[in-house]
C-alpha cells in the first residue's frame, strides 16, 4: 500500500483563532516552504510487546502514563462557556496576561473517525476557519512531522504563520491518541515578508474512546502567542470563541455518514490491539 497522507496538520488548522487580526497588504513573491523531506520510515502503530507500560510517553507534563488519561489540574482553569455539549475554559499563562483556552466535548462517533476528520487534509476546509495554507516541512516518521501553516486574519494586522513539531502518540484498549504541538525553527520554512511568525507555546489534542468505542472524548488546549503588535486584549478576545467553534465543527464532520476512516488509522489501532492482546 502506498504511503498515505497521514499528517497531523489539523494542528495548524486550529490556529484560526486569530480571526480578528491580519493585514490586507499585498505580499511580495516569496518561496513556498520546502516540500516534505522524508527522513525515515517506521511501521505505523508499532507497539512494543516487551513492555506492559502504555506506549504514550509524558513529554509535555499533561498525560498520566499509568492510567492513560490527562492529568490536567482542572482547578487551574476557569469555565467560561457551557453550551451545545461543549465546555470552554480559560487560564492566564503569562505575567502580561496572555490567556490559554481549553475545550471539551463528547462526540458520538468512533475515535478513528474523529481522528480522520482531524488529520485528513481534504476535510480541513470543512471545519477550519481562516486557514490559508499549510504543508509538511519535514516528515520524521508516520506519527511525527515539522509543519508549516499560515492563518488569515482581517485588516489592519498581518497574517500569522507557524512552524511547529506535531507528534502523535497512541495506545489501545481503550483507544487513545495524544497529539502534541510546539513551535520550533526550521531553515526549510524561513520567515516570509508580510507575515508575522507566531509561536505555539505548548498545545495538544487528546482523544479517548468511550462507550465501548462508539463515542470519543475530545479535549484541546492551545497556548498560542501571535507575536507582533496585536493588542493583548484583542488577542484574548479573538481566541475566546475558538475552542467552541473548532470542536463544534469537528463534531459535525465526524457525525457525517460519508466520512471513511483512513487505512493508516485502521492499521494503527488494529495492530496495536493485536499486540496488546499478546501481552496479557
Amino acid at each position: 500500500m502506498k504511503r498515505g497522507n497521514f499528517s497531523i496538520q489539523f494542528t495548524m488548522l486550529a490556529l484560526a483563532l486569530l480571526t480578528s487580526c491580519s493585514s490586507t497588504r499585498k505580499e511580495k513573491p516569496v518561496k513556498e516552504p520546502a516540500k516534505t523531506q522524508k527522513i525515515k520510515k517506521n511501521e505505523i502503530g508499532e507497539v512494543s510487546v516487551s513492555q506492559k507500560k502504555p506506549s504514550i510517553q509524558d513529554e509535555e507534563g499533561v498525560f498520566d502514563d499509568d492510567f492513560i488519561q490527562l492529568k490536567t489540574d482542572i482547578n487551574k482553569w476557569k469555565l467560561i462557556d457551557d453550551q451545545n455539549g461543549i465546555r470552554t475554559f480559560e487560564r492566564v499563562i503569562s505575567s502580561n496576561g496572555l490567556v490559554a483556552f481549553r475545550g471539551e466535548v463528547i462526540i458520538h462517533a468512533p475515535l478513528k473517525k474523529v481522528a480522520t476528520v482531524l488529520v485528513h487534509q481534504p476535510h480541513q476546509k470543512e471545519w477550519v476557519h481562516a486557514y490559508v495554507k499549510g504543508s509538511n516541512v519535514v516528515e520524521i516518521n508516520d506519527l511525527e512531522y515539522i509543519q508549516y501553516s499560515e492563518t488569515k486574519v482581517p485588516w489592519p494586522f498581518e497574517n500569522r504563520d507557524f512552524v511547529f513539531r506535531a507528534k502523535a502518540r497512541t495506545d489501545v484498549n481503550p483507544a487513545t491518541m495524544l497529539i502534541s504541538m510546539k513551535s520550533e525553527e526550521n531553515l526549510s520554512a524561513p520567515v516570509r515578508d508580510g507575515v508575522v511568525r507566531g509561536e505555539i507555546v505548548n498545545s495538544y489534542y487528546y482523544l479517548k474512546e468511550r462507550a465501548g468505542g462508539r463515542h470519543t472524548k475530545l479535549v484541546v488546549e492551545m497556548e498560542v502567542d501571535p507575536k507582533g503588535e496585536i493588542p493583548l486584549w484583542l488577542v484574548n478576545l479573538s481566541q475566546k470563541g475558538w475552542p467552541h467553534n473548532t470542536l463544534f465543527g469537528i463534531r459535525k464532520m465526524s457525525m457525517k455518514k460519508d466520512i471513511t476512516v483512513l487505512d493508516r488509522l485502521e492499521k494503527l489501532f488494529d495492530i496495536g490491539a493485536v499486540k496488546k492482546e499478546k501481552i496479557k
